[in-house]
């Protein structure tokens, strides 16, 4: 498997494909499939003017080098590039000029782990290039979205790993082109416990609409039902409502009512668990004041 590059840059994470796949009219012809990265969670694609794609901090994007990857995750997801069709609906391009190319242009990405037998489908979409070639933007790992109220704990966002080995097999396709690669990645233990990456509003900061906490792992969607405990100065409880987002890694509360303008709260957080059942140690407490 050849490895394209991962920039980090101005778009956080691009992978660019190996040129134009063109294609009759007939049977699709091959393309080259690229996997390129790790990430711990998903990236959204933004619809603006030039389509910048989106990485939390917390996802822990990881480059690949060659066919293999070690984890102590029990999910994952892949990112890469692949063939990159015409640029249909843009503008020519302008010396020296960013090209323009559409936003999620329709080709068909799959996934596969062999080892379980789990399957699903993933996420593609062009980017704007300035001062680079043309290239194919992949997001191989976002679930199937059908029934994730009821499966979430079972099915968790992302490709499932089982202990071990396991061959993933990525397939992309349009109407012209047709390309697949596979890549192992090795599950081992994970014997860490869940940390607070970063909270919003920051310690001291200022509030204005919600809390969020930011992990990079997953957790276990049981432990974050009362987790999170908001108090104001006087020390009374600040009812609330916890959402846990396993496609973005976070945790956000938002009040039951209007917190008071001015006044300090202050919040603690206990009882996290991972998906392989490891604990927070220690709780983590903040303060922070109403805007």
């Amino acid at each position: 498997m050849k490895n394209s590059g991962v920039v980090l840059g101005l778009f956080v994470l691009m992978a660019w494909g190996c040129g134009g796949g063109g294609g009759g009219d007939d049977e699709p012809v091959a393309g080259a499939v690229n996997i390129t990265a790790v990430l711990r969670c998903s990236i959204s694609m933004s619809a603006g003017s030039i389509g910048v794609a989106e990485i939390p901090a917390n996802c822990g994007v990881a480059e690949i080098a060659g066919d293999s990857f070690e984890t102590d995750q029990s999910v994952m997801h892949l990112a890469g590039s692949s063939f990159a069709p015409a640029n249909d609906g843009c503008p020519p391009a302008t010396l020296g000029g960013p090209v323009c190319i559409p936003i999620f242009a329709g080709s068909n990405v799959q996934w596969e782990n062999l080892r379980n037998g789990i399957s699903g489908s993933g996420s593609s979409g062009y980017q704007v290039v300035e001062f680079m070639d043309t290239g194919w933007f992949t997001i191989f790992s976002w679930p199937d979205l059908a029934g994730w109220s009821t499966r979430n704990a079972a099915y968790p966002a992302g490709i499932p790993l089982e202990m071990g080995a396991n061959l993933i097999r990525v397939s992309v396709d349009d109407s012209n082109t047709r390309g697949s690669n596979e890549i192992t990645v090795t599950r081992v233990a994970d014997t860490t416990p869940p940390a607070v990456y970063k909270v919003d509003p920051e310690p001291d900061g200022i509030y204005q609409f919600r809390v969020v906490v930011y992990f990079a792992e997953q957790l276990d969607p049981a432990s974050v039902t009362n987790a999170l405990q908001v108090v104001d100065s006087d020390q009374q409880p600040v009812s609330g409502l916890p959402v846990y987002d396993p496609l973005k890694l976070t945790l956000v509360w938002r009040p039951a009512q209007t917190l008071d303008p001015g006044a300090a709260y202050s919040a603690r957080l206990t009882g996290i668990a991972d998906l392989a059942g490891n604990t927070m140690i220690d709780p983590y407490e903040w303060s922070f004041t109403v805007f």
